[in-house]
């Protein structure tokens, strides 16, 4: 009996490493992904096949933060809602921090699924899941939502980088059409003016921020007319005539 009872917590034990050691192998296999700088569709892809094949989530809704509203990502299993109703019905739940089963929820919506999955930056709820036809029971129930939970947020953390990452180079592609066009609108600005014993020109451009809508400029047409245009091609401001 007592042989009985040690190789079967030995298999247990066994069976835990392996389990943890499938854990980590997924989250290398996602984390070379990242690394690689692998598509936002490549990313979600993995994230299902790990949920079905080796967790066997049977319905999974993920929803992360766009522009002060929730998009659906990643959506299998199940009769899909609408968009707005999800949301919503997520939105509910924005105080909740760790994974909270949902048995007994009112919610019509919420009542389909057996647990709902939190992603949190300090106050902000960044993203949200939602697990459904979820078999795990007993002493690898936490283990398995708190992983799940782990792997969320890993790839909600690369996509945040992604969208920062689209955010700078259009900020920086954006300051550098800046600095050509104030480098054209230099050239276009006459750096000498004309002097004679008739006529003294002075002027001096100095535009509020990189470039400026105005423009002016001296062009001698012979020895006795000359042109001195000045122009506000941005059509704000006092146009003075000569």
């Amino acid at each position: 009996m007592q042989n009985t009872e040690q190789s079967s917590g030995e298999d247990e034990l066994i069976r835990l490493l392996l389990k943890r050691q499938s854990e980590l192998n997924s989250l290398l296999e996602i984390t070379r992904a990242i690394n690689k700088n692998a598509a936002t569709t490549i990313l979600i892809q993995m994230l299902e096949v790990i949920l079905q094949n080796y967790l066997q989530v049977g319905s999974f809704r993920f929803l992360m933060e766009k522009d002060g509203s929730y998009a659906c990502i990643s959506k299998y299993g199940g009769d899909f809602e609408p968009i707005g109703e999800l949301s919503r019905a997520c939105a509910t739940q924005h105080k909740i921090k760790a994974p909270k089963s949902l048995a007994g929820s009112a919610n019509a919506v919420l009542k389909k699924y057996d647990y709902f999955i939190p992603i949190n930056h300090k106050s902000k709820a960044l993203a949200f899941a939602l697990i459904g036809e979820f078999n795990t029971s007993g002493e690898m129930l936490n283990n398995d939502l708190n992983f799940i939970q782990t792997m969320i947020n890993v790839v909600v953390v690369a996509l945040e980088n992604k969208k920062l990452f689209r955010e700078r180079l259009q900020a920086e592609r954006l300051q550098r059409e800046m600095e050509l066009a104030a480098e054209v609108q230099n050239m276009l600005i006459p750096l000498r003016m004309h002097k004679d014993e008739s006529v003294e020109i002075g002027a001096k451009y100095l535009p509020h921020q990189n470039i400026g809508g105005d423009y002016y400029d001296f062009i001698r047409i012979n020895k006795h007319e000359f042109i001195w245009c000045i122009a506000d091609v941005s059509g704000k401001g006092y146009l003075p005539h000569y």
